[in-house]
């Protein structure tokens, strides 16, 4: 189930992000995730309908990967629309989320393309909206039908009759574990995991609810969440510890530091003393170049202090402890996405037998546009290519050698990074 953008938010963006007739709108990013590996930023999003894996280098937020589902059955590619990144026994993870299935990709060689090493799926019809890492060996998954608890084999063990219908993406887990929140119309709903059982709901005030909105819970058990009047720091039986007024603006998530807490309102990103709710500072992120509208939000703590990255509409934005820039990443526009095949898989040869060592040409398609290729002629993977803008290729290969025998019947095979596979037979002759 994909989140939910309302109309107030779709005119806000709208307004920030208007382009003039004739020219072309960037993708939007509105949320992912972020993780400090090896002393590396990583950040993802699966916004574009691909998954998104970028580093920051200098003064740079890179991509350096983006890959699609495959849909074996169906001969195509899918959409991801959720991401959540973990790191588990020293290699990183990203668990990309699909409908009724999340893959689980290998993105330790950062600059390599993502592996496939599992996934999660379901036949009873639940959609995915998230997935969260508890302690080593359990998960925490997010759907339309509830929320389940998976063992390291990505076996549901238990399930929880939590679920937010509208937006599975408000639902949030607490440092510990044990609590989940959620925000539902003007109402923040905090479940007990341990109880089973909502122990309490706090009225907030939301112009519009249908927004994506995320609360934080600290290891003591303090829950923060900004509405669109107030950020407000509450003790677990719902007393109002600490408020802070702001700019009436649309407010989105918040994310906690070590003394700190950022919350995103659209216009800009607000820094805030976790202990009191003072302000510390703030910034308006359309001034960092783009048209900025931030939404989604994650810290992430690293040796120089906090990163905190904006998902700001037309881009990703990386700030500092201080809010000042350190790197902007500008999407994609329409012409430039790389789009899904648009046609069936086909293999030709300029002829279907030949001599050992002579040359035939090889031609192609059905493939995402400039996908990395990978050519197996009888078996062995020796030439690889990249599709064109049409996801086509053509290449010329020389025939193997063959045993004593006058004839050979082999396969040419072709193989994407995606997974995605075509083979033709072809005669190899003494």
């Amino acid at each position: 189930m994909k989140k939910i953008i309302s109309l107030t938010l779709l005119a806000a963006v709208l307004l920030f992000a208007a382009v003039p007739i004739g020219k072309t709108k960037n993708k939007s990013y509105y949320s992912g995730d972020a993780i400090s590996y090896n002393g590396q930023l990583v950040v993802a999003s699966a916004n574009t309908d691909s998954l998104e894996i970028f580093k920051l280098n200098g003064a740079n937020l890179e991509r350096i990967s983006r890959t699609r589902p495959l849909e074996a059955r169906f001969n195509r590619y899918g959409s991801y629309y959720e991401v959540k990144l973990i790191e588990e026994n020293g290699q990183l993870y990203a668990y990309a989320i699909t409908d009724f299935k999340i893959d689980k990709y290998n993105i330790s060689a950062l600059d390599a393309s993502p592996i496939l090493e599992n996934n999660l799926s379901n036949t009873y019809w639940e959609w995915y909206g998230g997935l969260e890492k508890l302690g080593n060996n359990h998960y925490l998954t997010i759907g339309n039908k509830g929320v389940k608890l998976l063992n390291q084999d990505l076996q549901v063990i238990d399930s929880y009759d939590f679920k937010n219908t509208q937006n599975q993406y408000n639902i949030q887990v607490s440092a510990d574990g044990r609590y989940l929140l959620d925000i539902t119309g003007n109402t923040l709903r905090v479940f007990d995991r341990q109880s089973r059982t909502v122990i309490n709901e706090i009225s907030l005030n939301y112009n519009k609810n249908l927004e994506n909105r995320r609360a934080s819970m600290d290891a003591n058990g303090d829950i923060f969440v900004a509405d669109d009047v107030y950020t407000k720091k509450f003790s677990l039986d719902g007393t109002t510890k600490a408020s802070f007024r702001h700019l009436d603006q649309p407010a989105f998530d918040t994310v906690l530091s070590d003394s700190s807490l950022y919350f995103s309102n659209g216009v800009g990103v607000v820094k805030l003393a976790k202990s009191d709710l003072k302000l510390l500072d703030y910034k308006y992120t359309s001034s960092y170049g783009g048209n900025g509208w931030a939404m989604g939000l994650k810290v992430v703590s690293s040796d120089n202090g906090d990163r905190v990255i904006s998902f700001n509409n037309s881009g990703i934005l990386v700030l500092d402890q201080n809010l000042e820039k350190l790197a902007f990443f500008v999407g994609d526009t329409d012409e430039e996405e790389i789009s899904a095949p648009t046609e069936n898989l086909w293999l030709k040869t300029d002829s279907y037998s030949a001599k050992e060592g002579s040359t035939v040409k090889l031609s192609g398609g059905g493939f995402a546009a400039r996908e990395k290729l990978v050519i197996y002629f009888a078996g062995a993977g020796n030439q690889e290519t990249t599709a064109d803008n049409q996801g086509r290729f053509t290449s010329d290969l020389k025939v193997p050698p063959i045993s004593d025998s006058q004839k050979k019947l082999v396969d040419i095979k072709v193989v994407g990074s995606s997974k995605l596979s075509y083979s033709s037979s072809f005669t190899i002759e003494k």
